[in-house]
């Protein structure tokens, strides 16, 4: 094998692991730019309100919008996942990150000229399209798994960053805070012509035993890639002996209630821990704290003066 694809494996590698973590961090942003700028997007909803009744939003409707708003996010992301599989089997996981990203451009269009269109309906609809963008060799699956985690981390950060009222924050910019997704969902597309197919794609999906070899040794720069081709194919044998369930068949089934109760649990604890109530409602708690600590300020008073005139003990050395 030739110098040049020897030095040119790692490099796909590479840009391989860099699409896949920018789906992490597109997620991270998504999550975290739902709940940011709220007072801005609410000034927007009851603008609305005010140019199609003319009358002021009642607070009720207000919260309900809002509540619709942030909530859809969950409700595209539960429905994602249960086409995952049938995608990558039939597309290969390139093909179905592409297909992915195209929703990740219908949503940033309709987020980012919502406030053009004066319509708070495509932000709730863009919101619920972004939930819905979900979609490794053995060796490196515990290091993509933390490339996952790092991405949605960094994807935060971003948000938090852009939020301030001197970046993106602020009554003009929000769609564009709303819109951003549109240039990393740009590059994702842009990378899979200088990456390398999946060789466990090529190998069972299209039967080319000899490309997905070709492309083995080029990732892993060695001309000896028959244990890996071996344990792939172990895998695929394994996973073609068992039983293939329905969700149904699953809740159904006694011997699979336990892992799915404990699954259930773990979910609930992680909902019913407020994790995402401060998550996307941090902005509506911290004002309301606010509030309750500019009310305290007289008890602290009160509380010091009782504390001034009280006799403490005198010391030996005083």
């Amino acid at each position: 094998m030739g110098t040049n694809e020897t030095i040119r494996g790692p490099y796909s590698l590479m840009l391989a692991m860099g699409g896949a973590v920018l789906g992490s961090l597109q997620f991270g942003y998504n999550a975290g730019v739902i709940s940011a700028p709220e007072k801005v997007r609410e000034e927007f909803y009851n603008s609305i309100w005010v140019n199609r009744y003319n009358e002021p939003i009642s607070s009720t409707t207000l919260t309900t919008l809002w509540s619709l708003f942030m909530s859809i996010f969950s409700v595209g992301g539960r429905n994602g996942p249960f086409f995952v599989g049938l995608f990558v089997s039939r597309l290969g996981r390139w093909n179905s990150m592409l297909m992915m990203s195209s929703l990740a451009f219908i949503a940033a269009v309709l987020m980012g000229f919502s406030k053009m269109a004066m319509s708070f309906e495509m932000l709730i609809l863009g919101c619920f399209i972004i939930g819905l963008y979900s979609v490794s060799p053995t060796a490196l699956c515990g290091d993509l798994g933390t490339l996952h985690q790092l991405g949605i981390g960094i994807g935060i950060l971003i948000t938090q960053t852009f939020d301030l009222d001197s970046i993106m924050g602020n009554e003009e910019l929000w769609p564009l805070l709303l819109g951003f997704i549109f240039i990393p969902s740009l590059i994702q597309r842009a990378l899979p012509p200088f990456c390398p197919d999946s060789p466990h794609f090529l190998l069972f999906n299209h039967n080319e035993e000899n490309k997905a070899k070709s492309i083995l040794k080029k990732l892993q720069g060695t001309t000896d890639v028959s244990s890996d081709l071996q344990e792939m194919k172990e895998e695929s044998q394994q996973m073609m002996c068992e039983k293939k369930m329905t969700i149904l068949e699953l809740l159904c089934s006694s011997m699979y209630w336990q892992p799915v109760l404990m699954a259930v649990v773990l979910q609930l604890s992680q909902q019913l821990s407020t994790f995402s109530a401060v998550f996307y409602y941090s902005t509506s708690i911290f004002e309301k704290l606010l509030g309750l600590l500019c009310l305290c300020p007289p008890a602290l008073d009160l509380q010091a003066e009782r504390s001034s005139q009280r006799h403490w003990p005198r010391t030996s050395w005083s």
